[in-house]
């Protein structure tokens, strides 16, 4: 009981002196002086009145420089030289740190007092006048990148967007959304997300740019950019056994939300295979053709295990279902044209006779040339070796198109 009174004095500790030398305060400097210096002390309530009285300092120069921007915007437009001139890293600057204010004010504004009760004071006017000045940290961040300064305008596009998932303008975002003729409240904030994604992961931190990729997957439009970023990420932070387990959860996750997602199953069916789990994947397989027995990629597995296991009769078969398929992607089709001339080069080496031999090489050549056709450049896939085979046994050594696949390939 004595460690329960304990904690309950400190949560509703009280410092009305250091509050009053905050509200006297001048200067930004002096206020967060003050603040560091007596925050573990003071209320909730009197926190929330320090931090908004740090807002006010920073969002009187705000106005000041909005004041200014505008003035110089209308003299534009009636010919005249701007008259004053605005510092806007300052403006910008002055604004995150307003911004970033609010938000501390918000967090204590919203805790309950003494009487248990929940009335924040300074939410609705803190989410009033600093709403629509957010997109400013978007030009703030692009003011810092043509700088070099990449640290600052990451700091910017990440306040951009998590202040946007702040629960101090969930009352702005909702009108905002209810105007919007898309019924979008935020058309930015999914693009500046998948940036800011980028830019965290690449100083390492995963967990955080997957948490900003959720943010992109939010917008329909981005559905693909923020799950190929999410896979990405995932794939890219493997270094463990234990980080493949987590990393194979994440695709689950991922399946359940968007089964119908040809990558997400495509990674998800690949980490079964790279984990030995061989049956989970069989059994994926056999789920997606059973909701989709058109589906191309599912065909193509089917068929690629067939052929790991020397199965080719089987093999062939699935291949040919994946060809009958609908697929967009050239590549994945002469991948696949690619592994049917493989099959039937690997079925006439396991014949006695030379002629049947020919026979099912001669089998092989549309395919190999239709991949040929597909992908000229073996950006995707390698016909030209079994395709050279299969020409140098029928047509001979000598032949022109022989010769030819010999020099492509230096042999």
């Amino acid at each position: 009981m004595a460690l329960v009174a304990l904690f309950a004095a400190s949560a509703f500790a009280q410092n009305p002196d250091a509050l009053k030398q905050i509200k006297k305060s001048k200067s930004a400097e002096e206020v967060k002086a003050l603040i560091s210096a007596n925050e573990a002390t003071m209320s909730a309530a009197e926190n929330a009145q320090a931090y908004n009285k740090l807002t006010d300092i920073y969002m009187t120069e705000v106005s000041k420089a909005q004041t200014a921007i505008q003035t110089n915007e209308l003299q534009k437009q009636m010919g005249q030289e701007p008259k004053e001139e605005v510092d806007m890293p300052a403006f910008y600057s002055n604004l995150k740190e307003a911004l970033e204010a609010a938000l501390t004010c918000d967090k204590y504004d919203i805790q309950p007092n003494e009487k248990d009760k929940v009335a924040p004071k300074f939410r609705k006017a803190n989410g009033d006048r600093l709403y629509n000045l957010r997109v400013q940290l978007i030009n703030g961040g692009q003011d810092a990148q043509e700088k070099d300064d990449n640290d600052l305008a990451t700091s910017y596009y990440t306040l951009y967007v998590v202040s946007g998932k702040a629960d101090l303008f969930a009352e702005q975002a909702e009108a905002a959304k209810k105007l919007s003729p898309d019924g979008v409240a935020d058309p930015y904030i999914s693009e500046v997300a998948r940036v800011v994604s980028l830019s965290v992961f690449n100083s390492g931190d995963v967990d955080l740019a997957l948490k900003f990729t959720d943010i992109v997957l939010e917008d329909p439009e981005k559905l693909n950019d923020g799950l190929s970023l999410k896979m990405y990420y995932l794939e890219k932070s493997l270094k463990t056994k234990e980080d493949s387990l987590k990393c194979l959860e994440a695709y689950k996750d991922l399946y359940a939300q968007y089964p119908q997602n040809e990558n997400v199953f495509s990674q998800l069916a690949n980490m079964y295979a790279n984990l030995g789990q061989t049956a989970e994947q069989e059994a994926l397989i056999e789920q997606c053709l059973q909701s989709d027995p058109n589906n191309f990629t599912a065909w193509a597995m089917k068929g690629q295990n067939a052929m790991n296991d020397q199965v080719y009769d089987e093999a062939l078969t699935n291949f040919q279902k994946a060809l009958s398929c609908d697929e967009e992607d050239t590549g994945k089709v002469a991948l696949v044209n690619t592994f049917v001339g493989f099959c039937y080069s690997q079925q006439a080496a396991q014949l006695e006779e030379y002629d049947q031999q020919l026979e099912t090489l001669k089998l092989a050549i549309p395919y190999l040339e239709k991949a040929r056709e597909l992908d000229p450049e073996r950006e995707r896939c390698n016909w030209a070796y079994p395709l050279y085979n299969c020409y140098y046994h029928i047509k001979g050594e000598n032949d022109a198109v022989t010769e030819e696949l010999r020099v492509m390939l230096g042999l």
